[in-house]
Formats: C-alpha cells, sequence, structure tokens
C-alpha cells in the first residue's frame, strides 16, 4: 500500500492519494480470496517498464492489474448533479425541449487511472457524465430518433453477476466459480449472446427434472450448508464417515425411488387436451408440453406409440435459412443463417458437400498493429494442442502460423536465452522450448540451426526378415 501511494503521488500528485489506506474484509463466511489479492509485484514497475518483456495479451493484462491496484489507493471521484434543458425549434415554428440529468465531474481522482468496465448491455441505469456546457452554447443535431419506453424485463446473468450471485447465496469459492462458469457452458445448459448468458431447453429440461425428484438436492441452502460442514471436516470439527452418511442414506432412498418407481422420466406439463389421433384410434392419450432441441412443442402423451405433434408456431422446427448476400469463401456458393441448438449461425448453403462455417473475430484476439504477411488478413493469439500460437483469421485458406508444433516458433525473448549453454553446432545460445513429448533444449537459432537427421537404418520396406513361426502341434 505505501509503494502504491509513493507511485500515486510521483505519478498524478499528492492530492490524488486516499486520506487513509483502504482495506477490506472478506464478504463470505470462510472464503479463501487469496485468489482476488492479485497485485503486481511492485506498483513501481508500470506497464511501459514491462512492454518489451510481454506480449500483446500479457500487456494487456498486467496493466489492467497495475491500474486497479494503484486506483484502490487513490482518492474518490468527485462531481456535480446537474440537469440540461435543451431548447430547439421545428421548421414549422413548434417549440420542443429536450432534457437530461447527469454528473460533471470536478475532481477525476480514481478514474484518472480505471474506470470500472460494464458487462451488461442494459445501460440505462447508470449515471450520465455530461460534458460542460453554459446557457446559449448551440448544440448540434447528430441524429433524431424516436423512441418509446417501456418496461423491461430483468438483465440476464453474465459470467460476473452470476459469480456476484454465488457469493451472495454462499455458493462456492473463488478458486471453484471459473470451473462452474465452464461446466455450464461446456455441457450446453448456456450459451453466450454477447456478454448475456442464456439457458438452452436443455437446462430448462434438467431443472424441472431434479426439482421433481431430488428437491433437496438443488435448493439454495443445501449447498451452501454442505460448504460449512465440508469446512468443519478441514479445520478437524467434524469427521467427515457421519456428513456422508447422514447424506447417503435419504439420497439413495430418493435414488431408488426415482429409477425404480417412477424410471425418472422427462417431466411433461399437461395442456388438458386429449390427443386427436388418439381419440380416433381408441387410445386414451393426452396432449402435453414436450422438449426438444428445438424448443418446446404440443405432442402426445404415448410417444413413441403415438407420434402426433401439434407444432407451435417459430418452435416446432427451425426457422427457414436465411441468405446473408456473401459467397462462402470455400466453395462460393451462397452463405445462409442457420438456427441451432446454441443459436443463430452463418454457414454455407452447401452442407453438408461444404462444412465452411462463419466464425465472428473476437477484438481482445487480435494482434495489435499486426497483420499477416501472406493475405493482409488480421493476425489472431490461438491455443491450440501444443500450447499458444499467432495464426491468420483467413484460416482455412491461408493457413500462415507463428509458434506452434509443426511451424517456425516465434523468436525467443532475451530473457529466454541460455547464454552458458551454447549450441554445439554453431555456438549460438540455446532456449528451452515446449514440445509434444515435454521440454527440451534447442538452438535459438532453428530452423537455421537444426541437427542432421541420422540415416534410417531400417531395411526397405519387403526385404524385411519374417520371424520363424513353431509348427502346429
Amino acid at each position: 500500500i505505501g509503494e502504491a501511494c509513493a507511485t500515486i503521488e510521483k505519478l498524478y500528485g499528492k492530492e490524488f492519494v486516499a486520506p487513509t489506506a483502504r482495506t477490506w474484509t472478506g464478504k463470505v463466511k470462510n472464503a479463501q480470496e487469496a485468489h482476488e489479492a492479485i497485485r503486481p509485484t511492485t506498483p513501481f514497475r508500470a506497464p511501459s517498464a514491462v512492454a518489451d518483456e510481454l506480449s500483446g495479451t500479457d500487456l494487456r493484462l498486467y496493466e489492467m492489474v497495475w491500474q486497479r491496484t494503484l486506483a484502490s489507493q487513490m482518492a474518490d471521484a468527485t462531481g456535480v448533479t446537474v440537469s440540461l434543458r435543451t431548447e430547439a425549434r421545428a421548421q414549422n415554428g413548434r417549440r420542443a425541449e429536450f432534457s437530461t440529468s447527469g454528473t460533471t465531474i470536478t475532481f477525476a481522482g480514481y478514474r484518472r487511472v480505471y474506470v470500472e468496465s460494464v458487462d451488461d448491455d442494459d445501460t440505462s441505469d447508470a449515471e450520465a457524465l455530461l460534458p460542460r456546457v453554459e446557457e446559449g452554447t448551440v448544440v448540434p443535431v447528430e441524429s433524431l430518433e424516436p423512441k418509446g419506453h417501456a418496461t423491461s424485463p430483468p438483465a440476464r446473468y453474465t459470467e460476473a453477476s452470476l459469480v456476484k450471485k454465488l457469493e451472495e447465496l454462499g455458493i462456492g469459492r473463488p478458486s471453484t466459480w471459473a470451473s462452474i462458469m465452464e461446466t455450464i457452458q461446456d455441457r450446453g445448459y448456456v450459451w453466450k449472446r454477447g456478454q448475456a448468458l442464456v439457458p438452452t431447453w436443455t437446462a430448462f429440461v434438467v431443472v424441472r427434472l431434479l426439482e421433481n425428484h431430488f428437491k433437496g438436492l438443488v435448493d439454495y441452502g443445501f449447498t451452501a450448508e454442505m460448504e460449512e460442514e465440508l469446512d468443519d471436516v478441514e479445520e478437524g470439527r467434524r469427521q467427515w464417515v457421519p456428513i456422508v452418511r447422514e447424506f447417503f442414506k435419504p439420497f439413495l432412498k430418493t435414488l431408488t425411488k426415482a429409477e425404480l418407481t417412477e424410471r425418472v422420466k422427462v417431466p411433461m406439463r399437461e395442456t388438458g387436451e386429449d390427443c386427436p389421433r388418439c381419440k380416433e384410434e381408441g387410445r386414451d392419450g393426452r396432449l402435453v408440453y414436450r422438449m426438444s432441441k428445438m424448443g418446446e412443442f404440443v405432442g402426445c402423451s404415448l410417444y413413441p406409440a403415438c407420434d402426433y405433434i401439434q407444432g407451435r408456431e417459430g418452435q416446432e422446427k427451425a426457422p427457414p435459412p436465411k441468405e446473408t448476400g456473401e459467397p462462402c469463401p470455400t466453395c462460393g456458393k451462397p452463405l445462409v443463417e442457420r438456427t441451432g441448438k446454441r443459436g443463430p449461425f452463418v454457414a454455407c448453403s452447401g452442407y453438408p458437400k461444404c462444412r465452411y462455417v462463419k466464425r465472428e473475430i473476437k477484438p481482445e484476439d487480435v494482434v495489435p498493429d499486426r497483420v499477416c504477411p501472406k493475405c493482409g488478413k488480421a493476425l489472431l493469439n490461438r491455443t491450440g494442442r501444443f500450447g499458444s500460437f499467432i495464426g491468420c483469421s483467413g484460416y482455412p485458406q491461408c493457413r500462415y502460423l507463428e509458434g506452434g508444433a509443426k511451424t517456425v516458433a516465434a523468436p525467443p525473448l532475451p530473457s529466454e536465452l541460455l547464454m552458458d549453454d551454447p549450441c554445439p553446432r554453431c555456438g549460438k545460445p540455446q532456449v528451452m522450448r515446449k514440445g509434444r513429448y515435454g521440454d527440451f533444449k534447442s538452438c535459438s537459432d532453428y530452423p537455421a540451426c537444426k541437427p542432421e537427421r541420422a540415416a534410417s537404418t531400417r531395411p526397405p520396406r519387403g526385404t524385411r526378415a519374417k520371424k520363424p513361426t513353431a509348427p502346429a502341434a
């Protein structure tokens, strides 16, 4: 904290240092919050001082950590809340007045270094920052768009807001929240639309099934209570065997009942109507709401004996493909927008002969100030089977790579060179690299300097001697 305050005073002035050192207490009982104490080893090491030693993504991450560390020990920002009214005259002489309210910052404080980003798309509740204006200032009209305002539903969870909710409920720990976010996406329970987490129909089916048969296990209190019991075991206050026995006996009864008695069928909701096909054929089928990967639909309760489906508009079948007006870069056929189980996507209309799928480029993956030397398109930071590498965004048409196992490795950094261990062939420093079978040492001038491949001692194919076999008994 002392180093942070000294750095703030040196870079921005004494007035930007907080009057008293700021400290925080844990928000969650028994939380292992060391993960949240990520900070630079010393605030004196500014991002500009390490820019030559870090890649683009690593440098941006370090810069964010460094900025937030300094901002935590800086003075508060101050401002003045103002209301602004602007008068306008229409061509027919009618008078109109536009008004807004917001804040004008008078002292930047911590905002001089760091401004919290907003994950949610809905920023209507955020306070507006107004520019400095005086009475009589002429405001240019950039655009005029009439809008109606209606009550909006609550915003969908983002990863950040979902973690905050888990923290409030006492579910999980900082070390497990990242794996929770990864699991619900890998298993297809949610998919991301921008920053929002949108639940899939699989999630609705699983949740309804668990609520019908294992209601006690999906209660928020159960998870929080189990966390406390495990903490007691870790600290030696309780034995783990009684805790497991107390949980397992009732759980085994519930599981047996669900499997043997009810067979854990996918839950269905009644519509209150008879199946028209079963009514004609003398069966007692009922129409129920069922789930599929394309959404909810109405079908017969006696399926598969009766496969009658009463389509619900826009949910029984996927919407027809829409042409985008772009040609497929692989085969030249038009690209179309389709709807899959994870949402809309753009692909070639020649599927399955052409399996091209248009992939959106994330801004954070783009390598700044660089383009592909072969085709001129943007370069992307990627992660593959053998680690991180840089590849062309025009893949698969352009297969330019930097790094990776099957391409020329990126030039090593000066700090990676083994100056005391020269190459026995050319005398240049060696460097440690990562390969398919682990770490290995090679010349820093690879591939200009690489070992000669030894001549094979295996005999030509077709000339190998066959092993003698024992005669049959």
